[in-house]
């Protein structure tokens, strides 16, 4: 079994390949399409896409594929979209101009100038559920196109020769983002009648709204730090409804264990753990959860999910992930040691001085760079 960290910029864009089976997860921004197309030539197919959750750092580079002429089949589609969060249906006919107007007010009110990302503006292409049903995808149809949580779903089930169990999002999560997208229609004189193009565009501008203030922090700690002091900073849970509601699951092929974290906080995969009687997981790698902030993962799970392979995808240059905080955190409380992190990118932040601290803390412990293809 292979993960790929392809070259997803600020974001995700993953691969998990066993000889006979390819999954792929997001797509990273439409500006580092141009990097991980190149990828797409070993694969003409993917028995299954999962998009984790609506942010751009994760859609726009898969809206980028979908908008190629050839790209690679897709035979099945995980992905909780405007449909799914909200239970609402789709409209047939068109909706009135002052209906319009309303949305298109919502999406410019909740649009984000995004560095990198101008190429995807306010077109109707910004959708990816719109883009997917377009293309004739069905989203989530052995669920019969439902929405994903850690309880809609059965407890395992199959993709090729990889067995899925869904971790998050959790039923609250989901409840919540539909009441609040409620709320916010109301505001502008709307109601959940139907589903058109437009509304599926404000939804997604919306929910990528909606990630928390902590997300802007500049980098708290220093390479001049030790570990301990590190390890130490107060840990702040990430309360973002948006990376809440994140995709999330442990993926295993011929008793290898793979967890794929998406933006998950840490109250989702504890909650998981609890609901399925996990008092310790075994796995054999953990793609860490938003990039390695150090708002997502915590001493709680590196004492639960015993592991030594952390994987992390980012280049760095948004919101200077990985934070320091999160690998001294590994490095010092992680149950199995020593302990290998893989980044698909160099990092400024992450020194030689950096990694020879975290290597000595630990002996035998690595911080390995610009990792994009690991064999498990």
């Amino acid at each position: 079994m292979r993960v790929y960290l392809n070259d997803g910029g600020n974001g995700d864009c993953l691969i998990l390949a066993t000889e006979n089976t390819s999954i792929m997860i997001d797509g990273g921004t439409a500006s580092s399409y141009k990097s991980w197309n190149k990828i797409l030539s070993r694969f003409s197919k993917f028995d299954a896409l999962f998009v984790t959750h609506i942010d751009n750092d994760h859609v726009n580079g898969v809206i980028r594929m979908l908008e190629e002429k050839s790209h690679p089949i897709l035979k099945e589609v995980f992905f909780n979209g405007i449909e799914q969060l909200t239970s609402a249906k789709r409209l047939e006919e068109n909706i009135s101009q002052e209906e319009a107007s309303a949305l298109d007010t919502i999406i410019s009110n909740f649009s984000k100038d995004v560095e990198g990302e101008s190429d995807i503006g306010f077109s109707e292409g910004t959708s990816l559920s719109f883009i997917l049903e377009t293309l004739n995808y069905r989203i989530n149809e052995r669920f019969e196109s439902g929405v994903i949580t850690n309880t809609s779903v059965p407890d395992k089930f199959i993709i090729g020769d990889i067995t899925i169990e869904i971790i998050g999002p959790t039923d609250e999560c989901i409840s919540k983002i539909k009441s609040d997208w409620i709320n916010i229609l109301s505001e502008y004189g709307l109601k959940m009648k139907g589903l058109h193009k437009k509304h599926s565009i404000a939804f997604e501008k919306y929910i990528d709204s909606l990630n928390s203030d902590i997300d802007g922090e500049e980098i708290c700690g220093s390479s001049c730090e030790t570990i301990e002091q590190l390890s130490d900073v107060p840990f702040v849970d990430d309360g973002s409804l948006n990376n809440m509601s994140s995709i999330s699951f442990l993926a295993e092929f011929n008793e290898k264990k793979v967890l794929f974290l998406g933006d998950s906080d840490t109250k989702t995969i504890t909650h998981w753990m609890d609901l399925k009687g996990y008092e310790t997981l075994e796995v054999d790698a953990v793609k860490l959860p938003h990039h390695g902030s150090k708002h997502n993962y915590n001493r709680i799970l590196l004492e639960r999910i015993l592991c030594k392979r952390y994987l992390i995808s980012t280049n760095g240059k948004k919101h200077f992930h990985p934070d320091l905080e999160t690998l001294a955190r590994i490095v010092r409380y992680s149950k199995k040691q020593p302990v290998d992190i893989y980044i698909n990118h160099p990092i400024a932040h992450i020194n030689e001085s950096f990694k020879e601290k975290f290597s000595k803390y630990s002996c035998g412990s690595k911080i390995m760079i610009n990792e994009k293809e690991i064999l498990i």
